[in-house]
């Protein structure tokens, strides 16, 4: 007899004589979804289907409602409907920003959560928008309907001739409804070429006032408007808020009593600049950061803007988040480009577009300077190649002993640099994290004082790098190796350890130290070497080993550095010692 194992299924049975045969199968997994949506309430195992609604095809467990099949934990929520489509165990609040005041003019009626962009009626005025949320934009808003204009252009600033003078005898002209008071307007209409202006009334008597409006087409908006005192009649209007291609009106208002005939009207503009490739020879490659630069010279500036736009490299944009200089003067040379611009401490050019508004400095009519920017210039092109990192000096490096009174520096100046960054991570005795030290503004040297945590006989990798006057940080230079000094080196957890001082004049020397190679030369200063016992200690002062020389004759000797690792040791002779640096 076969008897079936528990949980198993008994499918057919034979019998020959005495002798009962029975197949047996596992028994199937069936899962409840009544619904036929894949997913699933629950799962069993039976040899037969439990019953309507399960199925043995495997789907996902997660159905919170199997007589729905838009209700599983794959769909998608429905905020506010008080269902649990996702079956995440509630209704959620669907979050939808906008403007929640039924009352406002921009009022979305599915927003749940107010984003502050509500606009609320208020009386019309004339600025292209629908104010009284009505449906129309300034509707009861005057345009300048039949008020005679006479048209004109502006020169640039301070040019005033036949092309950009007008008469302004207040006598020919007429009241106008758009200004207040009574007095006679004269109107002038110009469409703007540059983003500046200046209106300057000259030769005039009496209270005048200019007025500045937009021409919005439906209606005007006023701008400006300027009435100084005791100028004699002479007014000065200023603006650097034109739109390229708009049309404006200025209007000169006279206020009561005589008027000069002979008055006139001047309009003038004033231009940004660009780039002056003088010191590049007119390439516009600059090959260090230390060059000088300049922008095109503008008559009547007091500062120039350069507005560093974006970056490529081989032409991949960059990403860069814009910046901005402005110069302190009036004069448009820039000492040095780095100013401006991170110094290219990679391997090929960086591209950069920059454009150049320029600052003025404009006297109204009572001689008070008044400033406006002037914008709109095409971009120009600055490449700047690659130059050499920056790395520790070679007078302060390894063999060389530090002493923590005293000062380090870099090998060569990053003219892009406002400061520097310093690294410094402790190799001898015991490798350590690194410390990090940031140098004085315009300071190229660090004072080892200032560094916290800088410990006397210890060796360092040192890495410096430039941050640049737009609060970037340029790549990291060469590491090298920095040493400073002690009086000995012994180490309180090394009892046995033997003081060991460096002699500043000692007897003999040793090349190449550094070492990056197996030998090394030990050389006698003074006459040639007799029997000698050299030994090598480590930087615990800690002997290693001890060997004889016997008396060749010869002023050098050569040692075997075989088998030490790399670090800092002692090698004594005599009483002499010399500090060894192996790095391989």
């Amino acid at each position: 007899v076969v008897m079936t194992a528990n949980n198993a299924c008994q499918t057919s049975a034979a019998a020959n004589g005495n002798i009962v045969t029975t197949t047996v199968t596992a028994p199937t997994t069936w899962y409840l979804d009544a619904d036929g949506d894949g997913y699933y309430v629950s799962s069993q195992s039976s040899c037969v289907s439990p019953g309507a609604g399960y199925t043995s095809t495997a789907g996902i467990q997660g159905d919170c409602n199997d007589n729905s099949s838009a209700i599983n934990a794959g769909a998608t929520e429905i905020c506010g409907n008080n269902i649990d489509e996702d079956c995440s165990g509630s209704d959620e609040l669907c979050l939808i920003p906008g403007c929640t005041a039924i009352g406002a003019c921009n009022y979305d009626p599915l927003a749940t959560i107010d984003d502050g962009s509500c606009v609320m009626p208020q009386p019309e005025v004339c600025n292209g928008l629908d104010d009284n949320c009505n449906g129309t934009n300034d509707e009861g808003m005057t345009g300048i309907g039949s008020v005679a204009f006479s048209t004109v252009t502006t020169a640039l600033y301070p040019a005033c001739s036949t092309g950009n003078i007008s008469a302004a005898n207040l006598n020919t002209g007429t009241n106008s409804s758009f200004i207040a008071g009574n007095g006679p307007d004269l109107w002038y209409k110009l469409s703007a070429n540059y983003n500046t202006l200046r209106a300057g009334l000259s030769a005039a008597i009496g209270d005048n006032t200019l007025y500045l409006f937009r021409d919005l087409g439906s209606c005007l908006q006023q701008m400006e408007m300027v009435q100084l005192a005791n100028t004699g009649g002479n007014q000065t209007l200023f603006s650097d808020e034109l739109q390229v291609g708009q049309n404006y009106y200025v209007v000169l208002h006279g206020e009561g009593g005589v008027y000069n005939a002979s008055a006139k009207m001047c309009f003038n503009h004033l231009v940004a600049s660009s780039c002056d490739h003088t010191y590049s020879n007119n390439t516009g490659v600059y090959a260090s950061s230390c060059s000088s630069f300049k922008a095109q010279y503008k008559a009547n500036a007091s500062a120039y803007v350069f507005n560093v736009l974006s970056g490529s490299q081989n032409g991949t944009n960059l990403n860069l988040t814009p910046w901005s200089f402005t110069t302190t003067s009036s004069s448009s040379v820039v000492s040095r480009i780095g100013r401006i611009f991170p110094a290219n401490l990679t391997g090929s050019d960086i591209v950069y577009q920059v454009n150049v508004p320029v600052v003025y400095s404009i006297p109204d009519a009572l001689g008070n300077l008044y400033t406006l920017i002037a914008t709109g210039t095409p971009n120009c092109s600055v490449t700047m190649s690659p130059e050499t990192s920056v790395a520790l000096r070679a007078a302060d490096r390894c063999p060389v002993l530090k002493t923590l009174s005293s000062y380090v520096t870099i090998d060569r100046t990053i003219c892009a640099a406002e400061k520097y960054e310093w690294e410094f991570s402790q190799v001898l005795p015991v490798a350590q994290s690194p410390i990090l030290a940031t140098g004085s503004v315009n300071a190229t040297i660090l004072f080892l004082y200032n560094v916290p945590g800088l410990a006397n006989g210890r060796t360092y990798n040192v890495r410096v790098r430039p941050v640049y006057y737009n609060g970037t940080k340029g790549a990291w230079g060469t590491t090298q190796c920095l040493s400073t000094a002690a009086a000995g080196m012994v180490q309180q957890s090394n009892p046995g350890a033997v003081n060991l001082k460096v002699e500043d004049e000692s007897s003999f020397g040793l090349y190449p130290n550094p070492s990056n190679g197996e030998v090394v030369q030990l050389i006698w200063k003074q006459g040639q070497y007799q029997n000698e016992m050299i030994s090598i200690w480590d930087a615990q002062g800690k002997q290693l080993e001890t060997r004889s020389f016997a008396s060749s004759g010869s002023t050098n000797l050569e040692l075997s550095i075989d088998g030490l690792s790399d670090g800092m040791y002692f090698v004594k002779c005599g009483q002499a010692v010399q500090r060894l640096v192996i790095c391989r």
